[in-house]
This record gives structure tokens, C-alpha cells and sequence, in this order.
């Protein structure tokens, strides 16, 4: 699947974005795939599994957890994103803050 720039790219172009899909995508593709009849699975008890599987150790795999504290917020993703406004605790004002502050006429709280 195309990312977000790539379809604004086509669209501006004006290029189908079908042509940018792989063709796993397309339904004809999907219909291809389960046309035929899919058959429940037998009993756990009537399978033929081979000596070499069954007769192997499955263990979990061998991780180390990072260094350091864990992180105790989430990270956002790309397309994520939050727009905050700023306050100004001189004016009230909303986009700025008390160091960015221009309105100098505001008097200071006693």
C-alpha cells in the first residue's frame, strides 16, 4: 500500500493509485485465494506430527531487557500529533508564553 505522500504524488499527477497497490491487494486476488473450500482441522489427538518436531524443546527466545529506566509514557507515532496552545500567565492570551510576551501594558498581579 502506497504511503500518504505517495497518493497526494499521484493524485496531483493524476495517476490511478491502483496502479501503486500490489496485486495481493485486489479483490480478484482475495477471490483467487479462497475459492476453494478451506476444512476444519481434525482433533488434536488424530494428528500425524513427526518425531523430530514433537521431540524438539520449544523455548522462549533469549531477550535482555534495555538498560535504563523503562519509559513511562508512550511514544507517539509518525502521523500522530497533538497541538497544544500556550498560555501566557502575564495577558491570558492564548499562542505564546510569559517570556515571548509583548503586551507590555498588562500590570502585574500584587
Amino acid at each position: 500500500m502506497p504511503c500518504v505522500y505517495a497518493t497526494r504524488a499521484a493524485c496531483l499527477r493524476g495517476t490511478s493509485l491502483y496502479d501503486l497497490c500490489s496485486l495481493y491487494y485486489t479483490s480478484e486476488y482475495w477471490k483467487g485465494a479462497y475459492g476453494e473450500a478451506i476444512y476444519p482441522i481434525q482433533r488434536e489427538e488424530d494428528w500425524n506430527v513427526p518425531l523430530e518436531i514433537t521431540g524438539t524443546p520449544i523455548m522462549p527466545p533469549s531477550v535482555r531487557r534495555p538498560p535504563g529506566r523503562p519509559p513511562t509514557r508512550r511514544k507517539r507515532s509518525r502521523h500522530e500529533y497533538t497541538t497544544r496552545l500556550r498560555k501566557c500567565t502575564r495577558c491570558g492570551e492564548l499562542g505564546h508564553n510569559r517570556t515571548t510576551c509583548s503586551n507590555h501594558t498588562v500590570p502585574r498581579p500584587m
